[in-house]
């Protein structure tokens, strides 16, 4: 359950607090830099100490582990993973407060529709 009034665009801006949840996943954790690197304030949750967890906080980047609603304190809005679900304390959390949730394919898409050219690179591992 989606509880998205306005376009994840309006949020992306500087000033706003981003919360990202699995904010250390080979896709959140760069678009926690980027989001940073724009000027929104920028905290996270992941499930456990990584490396990426470890740089991210190296950047200023304020990241708990576990998932928990308090985590959110006083965020704007909220990007998940794909891997979270709507059962995530946090997804829970912030539908109950009414702070946004978006996904993050959602936040990418916006980001890269301000680049007159774009390039993308998949693949799978296995």
């Amino acid at each position: 359950m989606m509880n998205n009034p306005k376009p994840i665009s309006e949020f992306l801006v500087p000033g706003k607090r981003a919360h990202l949840v699995g904010i250390g996943g080979v896709s959140m954790c760069p678009l926690a830099e980027v989001l940073a690197g724009k000027g929104l304030l920028v905290q996270g949750s992941d499930m456990m100490e990584s490396d990426s967890v470890k740089h991210l906080r190296s950047k200023g980047i304020s990241v708990a582990i576990g998932h928990n609603a308090e985590n959110l304190g006083d965020c704007d809005f909220v990007i998940r993973t794909a891997a979270v679900h709507d059962g995530n304390p946090e997804i829970a959390g912030a539908i109950a407060r009414g702070i946004p949730v978006y996904e993050r394919a959602q936040a990418w898409g916006a980001l890269m529709r301000k680049y007159p050219n774009a390039l993308c690179v998949s693949g799978t591992h296995g």
